[in-house]
């Protein structure tokens, strides 16, 4: 009999792009983390085409002109949230193709997550076949979506209908289902797990925010002393940001980090898609949409009118950044007083994303709100001790940035408090405050 291996995975579900990183228990000379690959990159597509009845997974759409027999369905994620708001302005900048037949955009992210769930079990599989897997998982979200009821709910019912899939049928061992099949597994999914109602304490263990996951690195790192620090995020189709405060005490002749928690978090719905997209307007080239402008961002930022154009966008991500430090001091009656002050001048700042590297935002996200003529520190980031990439190397620095998400959700016992002052945060050492649990339990 095969020994028992306890693992988790944690997904960066993204609006172009996810991320998978696989947490081993058991792992000699204790728990690692590594960055799962497909076909040699980090990056796992979101993406769903459709040809004729046939949904496939795993491809991400070309860039020049496309079979006009495929139906490419891009930012699902985004259009689940437009979906349940009736707002497809606000979440939506990537083209809205006709949904097919008989399928939601709910639909078709709960198919599309269960294609992930089974790479990411796929992948375990591979590198762990001496053991018996006992398998979690947790996805991200962005918080403004984890903070909207309606939103929340929906993400959770794709979460474990997804994994209900997973569970019920298995991986899936080509990426692709006709439509057919898939309404009718999708219908038993929803019906089966309508049956078994989440406990409130449980939802953290099937979704979590992206801005809370990401601050599990800073934790984790040994040149990341006490302190506050600050995160802005910029991804494809959100922004997440935050301000958070890491704690410590003195215990056998040392200083240990022992708590964290958040000042403030926003996350909103700017991002790299609406940079694309009033590039595009600016600069039309004939080209069918905006997402083949992904990756030349920076270029095209430096043509002179482009900034300009892209004002919109860049105001409302640079809003988010400074949103939970506006929430910090509605929380001190709005004024800044007492010793922390300092501290707050002096913190770090770590730029996130695939917006994180443009120049637009790393002149404007590190400018302290409360006094115009500071800049903070922008911070250089440092791979946790135990994450590697693909189960053998170190992870590349140009694409940690991208991976630290997921490398957060690969903890279960993730849970970081909002708080108004620093004497206020509780102990956090170690992190895991619930135990592992087998979702076949759930």
């Amino acid at each position: 009999m095969k020994e028992r291996r306890r693992i988790h995975l944690g997904i960066d579900y993204g609006t172009s792009g996810s991320k998978i990183v696989l947490r081993d228990f058991g792992a000699p000379g204790g728990e690692k983390a590594s960055v799962l690959c497909y076909r040699g990159s980090y990056r796992f597509p979101s993406s769903v085409c459709v040809v004729q009845n046939n949904i496939i997974f795993g491809s991400e759409p070309p860039t020049d002109d496309r079979n006009t027999e495929e139906t490419w369905y891009e930012s699902l994620k985004m259009r689940v949230a437009a979906e349940i708001t009736g707002n497809y302005e606000r979440f939506c900048y990537a083209p809205l193709q006709e949904l097919p037949a008989g399928l939601s955009a709910k639909d078709l992210a709960t198919l599309s997550l269960w294609w992930l769930i089974s790479e990411g079990h796929r992948g375990a599989i591979q590198h762990l076949s001496d053991y018996d897997l006992a398998v979690g998982m947790t996805v991200g979200i962005p918080m403004s979506f984890f903070s909207d009821q309606a939103i929340r709910n929906t993400f959770l019912e794709i979460v474990r209908a997804a994994w209900y899939l997973n569970r019920a049928n298995g991986i899936l061992e080509k990426p692709s289902l006709e439509a057919a099949t898939a309404r009718r597994m999708l219908d038993e999914a929803y019906n089966s797990i309508s049956k078994r109602p989440v406990l409130p304490d449980t939802v953290r263990d099937w979704i979590r925010s992206e801005a809370e996951a990401a601050m599990y690195s800073s934790f984790q790192s040994p040149s990341v002393r006490a302190g506050t620090y600050a995160k802005v995020d910029v991804g494809a189709g959100t922004t997440n940001a935050s301000v958070f405060r890491i704690t410590d005490t003195f215990a056998n002749g040392r200083w240990m980090k022992t708590g964290m928690a958040f000042y403030g978090a926003d996350s909103g719905p700017s991002g790299m898609d609406a940079i694309d997209r009033a590039l595009w307007e600016w600069r039309p080239d004939g080209k069918k949409d905006w997402l083949v402008l992904r990756g030349m961002e920076s270029g095209l930022l430096e043509e002179p009118g482009a900034v300009t154009a892209c004002d919109k966008p860049i105001n409302e991500t640079v809003r988010i950044g400074r949103s939970p430090w506006k929430q910090l001091r509605e929380k001190l009656g709005g004024g800044l007083v007492g010793i922390a002050d300092p501290e707050w001048k002096n913190c770090m700042i770590y730029l996130l994303g695939g917006g994180g590297p443009l120049r637009a935002f790393r002149e404007r996200l590190p400018i302290y709100p409360f006094d115009q003529s500071l800049r903070l520190n922008i911070g250089i980031l440092e791979c946790p001790s135990d994450l590697d990439f693909d189960f053998s190397s170190a992870v590349p620095i140009e694409i940690l940035q991208f991976v630290l998400v997921a490398y957060g959700l690969s903890e279960p016992g993730l849970a970081v408090p909002f708080v108004d002052t620093p004497s206020e945060t509780p102990p956090w050492s170690p992190p895991r405050k619930r135990p592992f649990k087998d979702y076949d339990d759930f």
